[in-house]
């Protein structure tokens, strides 16, 4: 007891080999409940004054365990300013809600939407924020059509997730009297509907001990993924009628009102329901399962930009999603009515033209594209994430995921695909053979209002480029693409770099210069972020063909690259060789920071590159003890790789300016700007980063939802 208090530990006492078992059991467990986070925050644009964000803050957190269900939560904060005009993230009550220790919630904050019986919820997944809200009856949707007829309403009674509902069968839910456990005088169409009333929130078993079994599940699954996409659909700038959207991996699709933290409705796909079991019997896993694991994207149409929702004028809300780990479908709703949500589509991976679909990590990029039959509007989509590569050790090809989809955005047709050798698609380059789980970095570069150019890269290690092709009257005819860069190596282990995120790209113009694209974009085993055998990086690639279709792929490898990691900038050579190199890299990890790599988007703003980076627990200190890694934040000038401003606040600018430590353990998420109408800043998960940015105003590649360009007041 005396060593556990002077370790700030615990002290676990074991007689026996069974005993000890069990407390090596009890450990691991709490190593594995820590409250987290791993998403950015959510934040929305103003649609009364779209040149700034609202100051809402919208986090979704989980907390893991050894079970089938991991606790999830979504919960409201805002962005505030101290007496002193320094940014602050404050809780409903307007007191500071970040520990100042953890980088983390406060255990005493009370979030938005949070009563004052659950009160103080702070950190804790499973308290407050939406899950304090579920309440009877809920509205939770579901298909039972192996074959989708039109855009189905999701409200009609066929479509409820109900025990009342004969369509949802027990073949369609995988239960039958041979693999569930039956209580004494229990038949299977029992527990068909105790676990359908169950799926659909009622505390059948009692969970919360308050002596009803007809009470609410107050209970939401991990969105362990799922950053919420945040819609107004009227009200004003003062008070927005704005609804969240995200998933869970306990199989649902959430539409929360923000005003309260209500749930409008949820949606269960058909895929999913035999999930709903492994949920009901939550029994202890030795690994991680998934259900609706990925981003959201919404496509807006408010045709009159007047920040209103309306039908009659031909606007809509069209939602979309994969499933990530939990599968290789994406589903579309229209959500144009939110409390009648409707069923647009289904894309099935692995089947028909979308054979080479895996898991579907991409977040599906909304864009147009002019043809002789009129404009389209259009998907873009990687082909997913070769599960294979959770297991090589060294570059080999994938057998799926090796292609890039462009898909009719109504009705989840396929229009064009570019693939691997063997794919079956319409176009075919030998050098696509390894996944690309990424989003796709999607520009129109003229800004005439349709998409031009598409950034992508892969597991390969390699970074890509890909142009719409037209022809004389603007219409698009077809896709060309090529390998920008390859910046892995065949067989070295340490070299085996992977990207899992999309690049970020600007034009960068300086005088005297021929101006280019800079492509930024950082290197990680998303997979296994505890790797610290490869040797991960940072990159800048320069792509010199601006406005002008790619017709030569002169291939860029490190070796055409700067290594800035260790630079003198004030050598004149080195700005020489910067100026006539391919670009620039930064070598990460190192002495005390061994498997340091980059596990999020990165971000350009007025000619930063901004990025953060994961290093696992080193265990040098104490082998014992949990960890749950630490995290850096980067700002470095685009052009150079040079720190962009004095980070460390000590009055002198050294290549230790290129990061900050983050107070926040884990892995972090990307940063983010937030321009309100008291400031600006940039966030990292639930920190403010010690951000220069204090005036600038944004500029668009139009359709993007992503700020590559800035231009200062």
């Amino acid at each position: 007891d005396a060593a556990a208090e002077k370790g700030e530990g615990s002290h676990y006492p074991a007689r026996n080999a069974r005993e000890l078992t069990e407390i090596f059991t009890q450990i691991i467990g709490e190593i594995l409940a820590v409250n987290t986070t791993f998403t950015s925050p959510a934040v929305s644009v103003n649609a009364f004054n779209r040149t700034t964000n609202l100051d809402q803050l919208y986090y979704t957190i989980f907390e893991p365990n050894q079970r089938v269900h991991w606790d999830g939560n979504l919960k409201r904060f805002k962005l505030d300013f101290d007496d002193d005009n320094n940014e602050i993230i404050t809780d409903g009550n307007g007191d500071e809600a970040i520990s100042a220790q953890t980088g983390f919630f406060k255990d005493t904050a009370q979030s938005f939407w949070t009563s004052n019986a659950d009160a103080p919820d702070g950190s804790r997944a499973a308290i407050g924020g939406a899950a304090s809200n579920v309440a009877l009856p809920r509205n939770i949707y579901t298909y039972t059509q192996s074959t989708i007829t039109g855009t189905p309403n999701l409200t009609s009674s066929i479509y409820a997730l109900s025990e009342n509902n004969a369509l949802i069968t027990n073949e369609l839910l995988d239960i039958a009297a041979a693999n569930v456990t039956l209580e004494a005088g229990e038949t299977i169409d029992d527990y068909r509907n105790k676990l359908l009333k169950f799926s659909r929130g009622v505390d059948v078993n009692d969970d919360d001990d308050d002596g009803s079994t007809t009470d609410a599940r107050r209970v939401l699954g991990d969105p362990l993924h799922s950053t919420p996409v945040l819609v107004t659909y009227g009200g004003n700038a003062d008070n927005p009628d704005l609804v969240a959207f995200f998933a869970t991996n306990d199989g649902y699709f959430h539409a929360v009102d923000t005003d309260d933290g209500t749930e409008i409705f949820s949606f269960v796909p058909r895929e999913l329901l035999p999930r709903l079991n492994d949920l009901y019997q939550d029994a202890e896993v030795g690994n991680k399962t998934y259900g609706l694991d990925g981003e959201v994207t919404a496509w807006i149409q408010d045709l009159d930009a007047d920040g209103i929702i309306e039908p009659v004028d031909g606007d809509h809300v069209y939602v979309y999603f994969g499933m990530r780990r939990g599968g290789s479908n994406y589903y579309a709703l229209d959500v144009t009515v939110k409390e009648s949500p409707k069923l647009l589509w289904v894309i099935e991976g692995g089947t028909g033209d979308y054979t080479l679909l895996d898991q579907s990590w991409s977040t599906p990029s909304v864009q147009t594209v002019k043809t002789a039959d009129g404009d389209i509007p259009l998907l873009v989509i990687g082909g997913g994430y070769d599960i294979a590569q959770d297991a090589k050790e060294l570059r080999s090809e994938d057998s799926v995921g090796n292609i890039v989809y462009f898909i009719n955005a109504e009705n989840g047709e396929l229009l064009y695909s570019v693939g691997g050798p063997g794919s079956g698609a319409d176009v075919i380059n030998n050098a696509m053979i390894y996944s690309f789980p990424a989003s796709l970095r999607a520009i129109d570069i003229n800004a005439d209002g349709y998409l031009d150019r598409i950034y992508a890269s892969d597991t390969g290690g390699q970074l890509w480029r890909f142009d719409l092709l037209s022809n004389a009257s603007d219409n698009v005819t077809g896709v060309s693409g090529g390998v920008l860069a390859n910046l892995s190596r065949d067989g070295s282990g340490v070299d085996n770099r992977r990207f899992y995120y999309p690049p970020d790209v600007a034009i960068n113009a300086q005088p005297g210069q021929q101006p280019f694209i800079a492509v930024v974009l950082g290197s990680g085993y998303r997979a296994h972020p505890l790797d610290q055998d490869i040797e991960d990086r940072i990159y800048m690639v320069k792509d010199y063909d601006v406005f002008d279709v790619k017709t030569e792929f002169n291939t860029v490898t490190e070796r055409d690259l700067t290594d800035i990691t260790n630079a003198d900038y004030s050598d004149p050579n080195t700005l020489l060789e910067l100026a006539s190199d391919s670009g620039w890299y930064i070598r990460l990890g190192g002495t005390g920071f061994l498997g340091e790599k980059v596990l999020a988007e990165s971000l350009v703003i007025n000619n930063v590159a901004l990025f953060t980076s994961y290093v696992p627990t080193q265990g040098a200190e104490d082998a014992c003890a949990p960890s749950e890694g630490s995290g850096f934040f980067y700002a470095v000038d685009l052009g150079t790789g040079a720190p962009a401003f004095d980070l460390n606040d000590n009055g002198s600018l050294t290549n230790a300016d290129r990061r900050l430590s983050l107070q926040r353990a884990g892995i972090p998420p990307a940063p983010i700007p937030l321009i309100t109408k008291n400031g600006s800043t940039v966030i990292v998960g639930t920190e403010i980063v010690n951000s220069p940015f204090d005036d600038y105003i944004p500029t668009y590649w139009q359709e993007m939802d992503v700020v590559i360009e800035t231009v200062t007041q």
